[in-house]
């Protein structure tokens, strides 16, 4: 995990993606954040996490959960993208 950390330091901005799925044997939703860049003129994409969500999938819910996740990673950059399924309940994470 350092090795990542070290690498995302120098990374200025990122494109995220997310997914959210549940576990039908388990009864458990999951969240993956997964950023996406460019270094040495190649896409690279790591995943950060992927974590419990067994709260409502609120953009509320969401967003806090991105956040941690991103927080955890140092990976908040005031530039990153969000990439977004066309699911309605996600939009406010990126209109705010």
């Amino acid at each position: 995990m350092a090795r990542l950390l070290k690498e995302l330091d120098k990374v200025h901005e990122f494109g995220i993606s997310t997914d959210l799925w549940s576990h039908d044997s388990k009864g458990h939703s999951y969240i993956t954040v997964t950023p996406k860049y460019i270094s040495e003129w190649e896409v690279q994409s790591k995943i950060l996490a992927t974590q419990v969500l067994d709260e409502c999938h609120t953009a509320e819910n969401i967003k806090v959960a991105i956040k941690t996740i991103m927080e955890d990673f140092h990976a908040e950059r005031p530039n990153n993208v969000f990439v977004i399924d066309n699911a309605s309940r996600p939009r406010p994470l990126i209109c705010e």
